[in-house]
C-alpha cells in the first residue's frame, strides 16, 4: 500500500520552489536558441552579418568575441555596455558604411542585448537598465544623416558600404515597360533560349506587376500558378502569410506561355541549370543582367518593389489595398518605399499593364 503523505495548510516543502528555480534557468538558457527558431534563414543571415563586424570591432581593441558565439551564446555578451555600442556605431561611420547599414547593425545589437538582457524575455545575463542604455544608442537619420554623409563625403570616406544599396536605382515607367517588352523577346542562339525568353517574361510580370519580394519568387512552385482561376499564390516567409491575388496581364500570358514550355505539373517554378529551384541570389543576378541591358546599371527584385509602391499610389490606388497587395504589415512601410521612389511625373504604367 503506498503512503500518502496529507500536508496541513502551510505545511509544504521546498520542492516546488527549487522545480520552479532550475525551469527558469533552462527557459534562461534556452533564450537564443528559441528566438532563432524563430527568425528566417535571411534575418538569420542578416544578423550574422552584424555581428561579423562587431566581432572585428571588438578585436579591433583587443576584445576576443567570436560572432557564432554573440549569435548563440549569450554569456559572450556580459559585459556589454551602451559606450561599446557608440563605439561600434562610430567604427562603422568611419569605415564608410552606408546609414542604412549603420542603423541596421545597431538595431541587431539591441535585440541580442534584449535577449541577454532580464527575464522573462532575455537570460538575465545583463540587467534592465543596462539594456535601456544601449538601446537608446541610434543610427543618424534625417538632417542629421544628410549632415553625416556630407562630412563624410569632405573628408574622403565612403557613404555606401554595406551588404545593401544606400538607395534603391530609380526605374522610370518607360523603363519598367521597356523592361517586360525585352523579356518578351524571344533569344536565337541556343536551342533552349526561349525557354529563358519565357522563364525571365514570367519572372518581370511577378516583379513588376505584383511587386513581389525575391525571396517569395524563389518558393513559387509550379502549382503555385493556377491559370484556370488566374491567380497566383504567394507565401510571405518575412510575415509568415500566404495571399492569393489575380493574374496582371502581362504575368498570365507569361506563365501560359513558359508553362507549356516547360510542360512540369510540380517542382520549382523557377530553376537553372541544374534542376534546382533559383536562389534569391541567382534571381538578383538575372535582374541586374536584365536591367543592364536596357541601360538601368544595379537593378535588383527590391529596385522594382521601390516602384511598384510608387506606381500604384501616384495612380491614386488606397492605401490599405497597397499594403495588402504588397504584403506589407503597416502602411508606413509601402509610403516609405514610394518616398524612396519619386521620379517625378505622373506614373501611368498600372494601366498600361493591363
Amino acid at each position: 500500500m503506498t503512503d500518502i503523505t496529507i500536508y496541513q495548510p502551510g505545511d509544504y516543502d521546498n520542492r516546488l520552489a527549487l522545480a520552479g528555480q532550475v525551469a527558469n534557468e533552462y527557459a534562461q538558457s534556452d533564450t537564443f536558441s528559441e528566438a532563432c527558431s524563430t527568425w528566417t534563414a535571411n534575418t538569420q543571415r542578416r544578423y550574422s552579418n552584424d555581428l561579423e563586424w562587431f566581432s572585428e570591432y571588438l578585436a579591433s581593441a583587443g576584445i576576443v568575441r567570436p560572432a557564432e558565439a554573440l549569435f548563440s551564446d549569450a554569456q559572450a555578451w556580459r559585459g556589454m555596455t551602451y559606450g561599446l555600442l557608440q563605439g561600434f556605431k562610430a567604427w562603422l561611420e568611419q569605415a564608410g558604411y552606408a546609414i542604412s547599414t549603420i542603423k541596421g547593425a545597431i538595431c541587431t545589437i539591441h535585440v541580442f542585448c534584449k535577449l541577454a538582457g532580464p527575464p522573462p524575455g532575455g537570460a538575465g545575463v545583463l540587467d534592465e537598465l543596462l539594456v535601456a542604455a544601449v538601446s537608446s544608442v541610434r543610427g543618424a537619420a534625417g538632417r542629421k544623416a544628410r549632415n553625416l554623409d556630407a562630412q563624410r563625403s569632405q573628408a574622403g570616406i565612403p557613404t555606401r558600404r554595406g551588404h545593401k544599396k544606400a538607395v534603391a536605382t530609380k526605374l522610370s515607367t518607360s523603363e519598367a515597360l521597356q523592361l517586360k517588352k525585352t523579356t518578351t523577346q524571344p533569344y536565337r542562339r541556343f536551342s533552349r533560349d526561349r525557354d529563358i525568353a519565357s522563364r525571365d517574361a514570367l519572372l518581370m510580370g511577378l516583379l513588376v506587376e505584383h511587386a513581389l519580394r525575391c525571396s517569395e519568387v524563389a518558393l513559387l512552385t509550379v502549382e503555385s500558378i493556377d491559370l484556370a482561376r488566374n491567380t497566383v499564390t504567394i507565401y510571405r516567409p518575412k510575415t509568415d502569410r500566404t495571399d492569393i491575388q489575380r493574374l496582371h496581364k502581362h504575368t498570365r500570358l507569361a506563365a501560359g506561355t513558359y508553362l507549356a514550355q516547360i510542360g512540369r505539373k510540380s517542382g520549382p517554378l523557377f530553376t537553372g541549370y541544374n534542376g534546382q529551384g533559383l536562389t534569391t541570389r541567382a534571381i538578383n543576378r538575372r535582374v541586374e543582367v536584365l536591367g543592364g541591358e536596357i541601360g538601368v546599371e544595379h537593378l535588383s527584385p527590391h529596385d522594382l518593389r521601390h516602384h511598384w509602391a510608387f506606381d500604384v499610389l501616384m495612380n491614386g490606388t488606397a492605401l490599405n489595398i497597397v499594403q495588402a497587395d504588397g504584403g506589407w504589415e503597416t502602411e508606413s512601410m509601402p509610403l516609405k518605399y514610394a518616398k524612396r521612389s519619386a521620379i517625378g511625373g505622373s506614373a501611368l504604367i498600372s494601366e498600361e499593364l493591363d
